[in-house]
């Protein structure tokens, strides 16, 4: 549904394709995410969005203790 990391590291190949600037908004089934590249200053890449979970796990039937 979406991708943060994919969003990001698709905004990255698009600028250094020269075909958008550093900040997009990419749009994915799962909703839209802003992706700013702050490639000037400390080359962070920040995402904002809304969230959702997806899934939920219980590892306890595996034996596994936290």
């Amino acid at each position: 549904m979406a991708c943060g990391s994919g969003a990001c590291a698709a905004l990255v190949v698009a600028f250094k394709n020269k075909l958008t600037n550093s900040n997009v908004e990419v749009v994915l089934e799962g909703g839209s995410l802003n992706i700013n590249w702050n490639i000037d200053t400390d080359k962070h890449i920040i995402m904002t969005g809304p969230i959702a979970v997806s899934f939920l796990g219980d590892l306890s039937t595996l034996g596994i203790n936290k």
